[in-house]
Order: C-alpha cells, then structure tokens, then sequence
C-alpha cells in the first residue's frame, strides 16, 4: 500500500535515531546457486540513513533489488552498508510488539512506529499508528512521527503550471482513501501550503461532499490544521451525518480546541425524543475525547436505566371481538297512495378493548443504548468496572469530584 521513499541517489538525510535495539545480523547458510538467482527478502540499510525493502540477491560484491516485471537493478558500488533478512527483522518486530501489549503509553508505541520506520516495515509502521490514532486521536509523538513527509509517496507535483489549488485538491483526494497515520502525512503536507484562508474555504466546503471519505477527512483536516472553528458544521455532522466514519472525524475534530463548551450542544442532543440522534450524541462525546464529557454521559446513562432516557414507552388501544349487523326494525311511510318502507341497520359489538405498550422494543433499544454510554465512558475515562449501568454507577459514587465539570455555551461562526 506503502511505499517507501528510497533516496539512496540523492544526498544524505540523517536517519532517525531507533528508539529499540537494532535488529541483530544472522549469518544464513551460503544459499543455493538457485537461490542466488532469485533473491530473497531483505531489509538492506543505505549509506544515506534510510532502509530499502526489496527482494536482494549480491553478485560479486553488487547489491541487486529486482523490480517490477522481474528486472534486476543495481545499486551503486558500497551504497549498502549492511543487509539483514526481512524475517529476522519482523522476528524483533513481534518481540517489540509482545513486550508493549499491556502498555498504555502512547509514546512507547510511537516509538515502536519510529522503529519500525528506521528498519524498513513502512507498511506496519503505518497499520500500527492507525490503531494508536484511533485510541488516541491527537497523540504528540505520533503526530510529530508523521510530520515527515517522506514517509509515504505523497501525489507528484503534476504539470510545472499546476496551480496550488489543484496540488491541494490532489493531497484531499488522495487523504480520502487512505488509513489514518497516511491522512496525517497528507494534512502535514496541506498546512504548509502558504493558502490558508483558501484552504480553509476548501476543506468547509468539502464537509458537504457527496463521498464519506472525503467528509472524513475534511473534517480531520479541520481539526488538526484550524481548531475551534466551523464548530456547528462539526456539531452537525457529528450527529447527523449518514456516514459512522465522517461522524467519528467530526466529532474528533471538536475535541481537538480543548474546550469543554463544544460539547453544549451533543449534552442537549442526549435528550432528544428521537432514539437514533440520543444514541449518536453519546458516540459523539466519546469520541470528543474531553474529560467533561464524562458527567453528562453518566446522567444519560441513570435516566436510561430508570426508564425516563427515552420516555414514558408507545402505548394505543387494542380492540378485540365481533361486530354483527342486523335490520331491526323498517320506518313505513304512506305518501300519494304508495307505501315505502325503509330498513333500520342495527349493529351489535362484542369484545374488549385492551391498552397496550411495545415494551419489547424498548427494552432492545436501552441495551444498545446503555452499552453505547458504556463504551463512550470506556474511551473517555480509560476504566472498566463492569458491563452493567448499575456497575458504572456505582463507579461514579466513588470517583464523582474527579470528573464534575461545568459546561459552558460554546462559541460558534454560525450567525
């Protein structure tokens, strides 16, 4: 998916300092003349700093890498410093990987990513930021990790009279299809564009845009490159927008100001008559990320488990039984020597009428609910005391004076 950028032609550029131990030199047996031929996977390390990941085969003294369509490619005499194969390297990988399992410090992992990077596995370097990012949306190391562009092939410049709105337009289609460490690189690469106010109109408007990807990664542009602003169109679409990926972004996106105001108008969302919009608020604040979430989410919670969350359930009247016509009687009228006789109808009804509420569904819509709160308290507090309402509340008894905040009105663009 990745491609490293492998510059061993052009000059030097320090490499970054490995935060873990080196991947050890293992001696392989002198392989076979068959092997020789077709090469093997390995992490060859350039004098220039920066690891190439190819299938390599040395002949008399030569680094080859094949490349597309199976054609061999030599590199410049002494631009290898050394070569490992690539199972030794991924072999520490998992090691490194094992040993930060049970961590919960984001700047250990970043640093795994910043491993990974220096020895070549550009592909899991990014698949592990993403998972890191999706926890901790605006972590400091990896986001700093990721300023470089360098990391990924980012779109070409194009034609020499390409004008900086189309390099922009490229960068936001190209960040649409891409994992969340890649979006990153992408949106590092946008703010250094000299545009801002054009940018900024660009990614407002592409808020709107027809793709889920592209909404997604407005929105986190957004959040990275201008906090605090457009906050009712992220509010918006934080709640509203069709798209669960384009929702978590946006909601991302106004935890990234820092400010608990934003989160005003999602606390009033978890109290609306409709199911689907409480249950996307309380997706929402989790997502915010902000520690002032976490009391407004706990009322939700109790109302729901007391039966008042969603209101007094459907009730109507349900009729059971028989309704039999019949004539019982004929109103005879005499008039110019002519007799008409008009029937009289009757009806007679048997049955009870029953009153009736759908208490199935709504004990299906509180279990989704409630483990919908749960999670968002999950994400916000970073504990676990169990998987019922009763659990958590008997956790916020204990730990209430740490999570109190007041909530303000936010402060929005909107008129």
């Amino acid at each position: 998916m990745f491609e490293c950028i492998h510059a061993w032609f052009v000059a030097s550029v320090p490499a970054v300092a490995p935060p873990c131990e080196a991947p050890r030199v293992v001696e392989d047996p002198p392989p076979a003349a068959s092997e020789v031929d077709r090469g093997s996977k390995r992490i060859l390390y350039l004098v220039s700093g920066r690891p190439l990941r190819a299938v390599a085969r040395e002949r008399d003294g030569t680094w080859e890498v094949r490349g597309a369509g199976g054609t061999w490619r030599a590199l410049p005499q002494g631009a290898v410093v050394r070569a490992v194969a690539e199972r030794e390297v991924l072999r520490r990988c998992a090691e490194h990987r094992e040993a930060l399992a049970d961590s919960r410090v984001p700047a250990a992992r970043a640093g795994l990513a910043e491993w990974m990077f220096a020895n070549g596995l550009v592909r899991e370097a990014f698949e592990h930021l993403d998972d890191l990012l999706e926890q901790h949306p605006h972590d400091e190391h990896a986001l700093a990790l990721l300023q470089d562009g360098d990391l990924v092939a980012l779109p070409r410049a194009g034609a020499e009279g390409e004008q900086g709105a189309e390099r922009r337009a490229r960068l936001r289609a190209w960040g649409a299809v891409r994992g969340l460490g890649a979006r990153e690189v992408a949106i590092a690469e946008l703010g250094r564009a000299p545009e801002r106010e054009a940018l900024r109109a660009e990614l407002a408007s592409e808020l709107g845009d027809g793709s889920p990807g592209r909404r997604a990664f407005a929105a986190q542009a957004l959040g990275r490159l201008f906090p605090g602003e457009h906050l009712e169109a992220l509010c918006t679409h934080a709640v509203l927008d069709r798209s669960d990926e384009a929702r978590r972004h946006a909601s991302r996106a106004l935890g990234a100001s820092g400010d608990g105001a934003v989160l005003a108008p999602l606390v009033r969302a978890l109290g609306s008559e409709r199911a689907r919009v409480r249950l996307r608020a309380a997706e929402a604040v989790g997502q915010v990320g902000l520690p002032a979430g976490v009391e407004p989410l706990m009322g939700a919670l109790t109302a729901a488990a007391a039966g008042s969350g969603a209101g007094r359930v459907p009730h109507s009247h349900l009729f059971v039984g028989t309704q039999t016509a019949y004539v019982s009687d004929f109103d005879v009228e005499v008039a110019m020597a002519a007799a008409v006789a008009d029937p009289t109808v009757s009806t007679l009804i048997e049955g009870a009428v029953l009153d009736v509420g759908v208490i199935g569904v709504s004990e299906v819509a509180f279990a989704t609910h409630s483990r919908v709160i749960r999670a968002s308290l999950e994400r916000l507090t970073g504990e676990r005391p169990g998987s019922t309402a009763r659990a958590w509340e008997a956790w916020w008894r204990r730990n209430r004076s740490r999570w109190q905040a007041p909530l303000h009105p936010p402060v929005t663009d909107a008129r």
